[in-house]
């Protein structure tokens, strides 16, 4: 298995909710997340859709942006078909 990516994204009420792929580093990715996203208020994670959510904000995209190797990009093209509608 490959590095962890974000295969899901969307945004709504100021979250963005994603979720990722299992790869070889999946404990790591979840691990990272709660240390960069240290207050439960930042972070939530809803066990039957299997789904985090993070505050949409410049912070959680850089901090996105080190954790996943899509992570920047997954935010950008998600904002891009938003501006769409």
């Amino acid at each position: 298995m490959d590095e962890c990516e974000i295969t899901e994204i969307r945004e709504q009420a100021g979250w963005w909710y994603f979720k990722f792929g299992n790869g070889r580093d999946f404990q790591d990715k979840v691990e990272a997340i709660k240390s960069e996203f240290i207050y439960m208020l930042e972070r939530r994670y809803d066990p039957d859709r299997r789904e985090w959510a993070v505050i949409a904000s410049d912070d959680s995209l850089e901090k996105l942006s080190n954790i996943f190797p899509n992570g920047g990009g997954a935010v950008r093209a998600m904002k891009a078909q938003l501006s769409l509608f």
